[in-house]
């Protein structure tokens, strides 16, 4: 099949972002998109007066705007898209009408590098975790506010926490977390050459010999992750956890005992495989990556 573009792959019709807000830039059209969320399908005429219009033209002209893309008349009326479900669902999480508060909160956790207490800190666009003491950052993630509503302070580190893990687990499925396009993964030696191609310098500072790299072909967003922090989530590593009680999903991160900076350690360089060995109680299990961290070997001791 043939891409839009003219290149081989599935066939996708797809708006440019200047295109797509465009035919979102208008009350009338955002107003329309939330009353079919609210009361679809609408015949046309019942969905010019719930949007209230009183002009039938001016109406037609923003309907035209939106239909096909994020509305569509499917014979018992309009209704939204997929498309038009994730505008609403954006809409709804916060993420274009509300912003955090800038407060900062103890997070009842200890820091996985000097091992002092970590703050929570809700800040304009997202929510991100430092250590008190030695000034590392932690979970810098973009968290809609929704995500948030209605809990109370004591509860916030493990909801970023949790929706951290969201994210990387939807990494690990190939979608990238800011536009679902596909990411690809590889992991990377934390070595003096590899700093200079753009990782970011404070992964520089930490004593880590590797760190995962998420990289979205479509949108080029770029995210950097402890190695041993998405092994922990790897089905191998949860199950091993969850024979000695341990639900990974609800534990954080940092109250996994065997999770500390320096314990992925490079096995060999050619080809790369770094290994993280994880101790629960009295019994350790190994597991091995490749460079696209792929799980290649796991074994007790």
């Amino acid at each position: 099949m043939t891409g839009s573009d003219g290149e081989d792959g599935v066939v996708v019709d797809r708006l440019s972002p200047e295109e797509s807000f465009e035919r979102l830039a208008h009350d009338i059209r955002l107003q329309t998109i939330l009353t079919l969320d609210d009361d679809g399908p609408l015949s046309h005429a019942a969905l010019r007066e719930r949007v209230g219009v009183d002009d039938p033209g001016q109406f037609n002209y923003h309907l035209r705007k939106l239909d096909g893309r994020f509305v569509r008349d499917d014979g018992d009326g309009y209704d939204l898209t997929a498309a038009g479900r994730r505008v609403v669902g954006a809409v709804l999480s916060g993420g274009y009408t509300a912003d955090l508060a800038g407060d900062t909160v103890p997070a009842d956790a200890d820091c996985l590098r000097c091992g002092g207490p970590l703050e929570t800190h809700l800040a304009y666009g997202g929510v991100y975790v430092t250590c008190n003491e030695c000034g590392q950052t932690f979970n810098d993630v973009e968290m809609p506010p929704s995500a948030l509503e209605g809990s109370d302070p004591s509860e916030i580190y493990g909801l970023v926490d949790r929706w951290a893990k969201r994210r990387l687990t939807a990494a690990q499925y190939g979608f990238c977390h800011r536009c679902d396009g596909p990411i690809d993964q590889r992991v990377r030696r934390a070595t003096e050459d590899v700093w200079e191609e753009g990782i970011p310098g404070w992964l520089a500072d930490l004593p880590v010999e590797a760190v995962l790299e998420h990289r979205c072909t479509r949108c080029e967003e770029q995210r950097y992750s402890l190695v041993a922090a998405v092994a922990a989530l790897e089905p191998a590593v949860a199950s091993f956890h969850h024979e000695h009680g341990v639900d990974v999903r609800e534990t954080p991160l940092t109250d996994l005992d065997w999770l500390e900076m320096g314990v992925t350690t490079v096995e060999s360089t050619d080809p790369l495989v770094v290994t993280v060995p994880v101790t629960l109680d009295d019994e350790t299990l190994v597991v091995s990556f490749d460079a696209d961290f792929s799980l290649v070997d796991e074994r007790r001791r």
